[in-house]
């Protein structure tokens, strides 16, 4: 309450608390920010990549097939203009 109450009145009398707040903060924030990518990485995304690597799926079709003709995928028309305005 009493910092809440010296940074109303005079909030420049607050810049070296705060200065001193964020540059402790900081790597402590970059820290934490690390360990939680490199959690999501290690335990979502890579076991879902050797999942698709045993199972043999390649769901971005990398396969280079030298007979195509093209890789154009064929879609056919939309049913009508309305079910832009009603997708769901």
């Amino acid at each position: 309450m009493v910092i809440a109450l010296v940074g109303w009145i005079n909030p420049l009398w607050l810049k070296k608390t705060f200065v001193l707040l964020m540059v402790l903060t900081f790597p402590i924030g970059m820290f934490v920010g690390f360990v939680l990518m490199a959690a999501v990485y290690y335990l979502c995304i890579m076991p879902i990549g050797v999942l698709l690597r045993i199972f043999g799926k390649d769901p971005l079709v990398k396969v280079l097939d030298r007979n195509a003709k093209s890789y154009w995928i064929e879609r056919g028309e939309p049913s009508s203009v309305a079910q832009y305005f009603k997708q769901f």
